[in-house]
């Protein structure tokens, strides 16, 4: 069998996750189920995430601050960026990254309860908060996806996720070649 054959996928309830994968032009080795799963997951996740608090974040700040006050939120966004990326790049060196991204994921969750909370009382301020905390959770939990995906694969099976437009994560190429399936 050359390098550019496929293998065959196997009888059974192991290989239908290859032989699924395969139909969508991935290219799954046995083994590598398990953390592609997890990954989509995570990027499905942080993904809805984005979506659902983007939508939340830019109604509370309009109707609350307007849209004329943008550019100062903006502004505090870069201004407050580097300094709290560093504080969490200090305790990302200490920390194992399992145990880093249940500790962030904890924090993210307990700051949208206090939010939450928050916005039960109409100080002025929580909008503009929440923009600011919400713009820096984007960065941080996709520079931790990468980094995670990172960790999980050898340079061989990264270089062969991410050389196609597909990689692991599900995108235009992913959808429309569903229906064909």
């Amino acid at each position: 069998m050359t390098p550019t054959e496929s293998r065959p996928i196997e009888a059974g309830g192991r290989g239908g996750w290859r032989r699924l994968a395969s139909r969508l032009g991935i290219d799954m080795r046995p083994g590598e189920e398990a953390p592609a799963l997890l990954l989509f997951l995570c990027f499905f996740l942080f993904t809805t995430f984005q979506y659902t608090t983007k939508a939340v974040r830019q109604s509370a700040y309009i109707d609350g601050l307007g849209a004329a006050n943008l550019p100062w939120v903006y502004l505090t966004v870069a201004i407050c960026s580097y300094p709290l990326l560093r504080l969490y790049s200090a305790f990302a060196d200490r920390l194992k990254q399992h145990h880093l991204i249940a500790a962030t994921s904890g924090v993210i969750a307990g700051s949208m309860v206090a939010f939450w909370w928050l916005f039960q009382y109409s100080w002025p301020w929580i909008p503009f908060v929440l923009y600011v905390w919400i713009s820096i959770v984007y960065v941080m939990n996709f520079s931790q996806f990468w980094s995670f995906s990172n960790h999980l694969f050898d340079p061989r099976q990264a270089k062969r996720r991410s050389s196609s437009a597909d990689g692991w994560i599900p995108g235009p190429t992913f959808w429309w070649r569903l229906p064909f399936c």
